[in-house]
This record gives C-alpha cells, structure tokens and sequence, in this order.
C-alpha cells in the first residue's frame, strides 16, 4: 500500500538526475511488460538514462518536473516543445514527452499531479495546445490520457531495438 502523506511536484534539477534515471528504468520495466520486447527491458540501464538525462537536461530544464514523497523520487514529467518531426507544429505547439510513475505509487493522484505541473508549465510557454503519445498495447496509459481529455489525433510508430510499436497521439487543448 503506497505511503498516504502528500506529494510534492516540483521543478527538477540537475541534482534529481541519477534518481529520475532511476525511476526511469524502474517505470519502464513496471509499465511495459507484456508490451515491449522482455530483451529491451533486461537491458535497460540507469547509466545510459543518466546519460541521455545529463544531455537533454541543459536544453530543457525548465521543463522537468519530480514527483516526491518524501526524500525519494516515485515519478517524473519532461515537457517542452512538439518534436516537428514526430506531428505537426500546426496541430500542437507543446509535447509531453515522458510521465511515469513507480507502479507502488499509482492510483493516489501523482500522475494527475505531474499532469497539471505540466499543463500549467506548457500554458505558461504559451505551448498549448499539446500532445501527448502512448504505445498503442498501453492501455493504462491511454486510459490515463483520455481521462485528462486527451482526444486521438493521430498515430505513428515507435523504434525501440529494430522492432516498431504503433502508437496513439493525443491532444490536449491545455
């Protein structure tokens, strides 16, 4: 049963790192099994997210935000500007491009929590409206996103390890 005191969404900083890597691995390997290739999750590794973190962190830092209970981090939200080469800049000026958290901490609000960090981050960039996108066998995460009144507005495919996935794009009027 997950802890019952409050959680606090925050602004992450380049000190999260390591833990947000964490998570990252942890969340993937939580929320994808059944979905991606079980070789894809074994190898998963938190020094490669932290390296990809550690690169990405400089161009985006405003746009990172840590789920806390605590002194530990249970989840995490990265959003900024739509990728153009994923949708149209015409259809979304802003992307969600991860939310995750830990399967001990879900179904207690974390996830609606770094939602509205991000919507509030992204209005404030003047970046709505936004996407979002969710493996297509990610039922979870579809419901998630239908139930923040996310509306299908396309699909496309994502690579991982030479196999595609599809995946649904949602959109959000923020």
């Amino acid at each position: 049963m997950p802890p019952k005191f409050p959680s606090l969404i925050r602004q992450a900083t380049l000190d999260d790192a390591a833990s947000i890597a964490a998570v990252s691995v942890q969340a993937w390997q939580e929320s994808y099994q059944g979905i991606l290739d079980q070789t894809v999750l074994d190898t998963l590794s938190v020094e490669q997210r932290l390296a990809g973190r550690l690169k990405f962190f400089p161009k985006n830092s405003k746009g990172q935000f840590a789920a806390c209970l605590g002194d530990a981090i249970v989840g995490f939200c990265d959003v900024g500007p739509t990728r153009t080469d994923r949708i149209s800049s015409k259809i979304a000026k802003g992307e969600i491009y991860a939310i995750y958290v830990l399967n001990a901490y879900k179904g207690i609000g974390i996830g609606h929590k770094l939602f509205s960090a991000a919507v509030s981050f992204l209005r404030t960039q003047e970046l709505c409206p936004f996407i979002a996108w969710a493996l297509t066998d990610n039922k979870p995460a579809r419901a998630f996103y239908e139930r923040q009144g996310g509306k299908i507005c396309g699909d496309g495919a994502y690579t991982i390890a030479d196999k595609t996935y599809p995946e649904i794009c949602y959109r959000f009027e923020g």
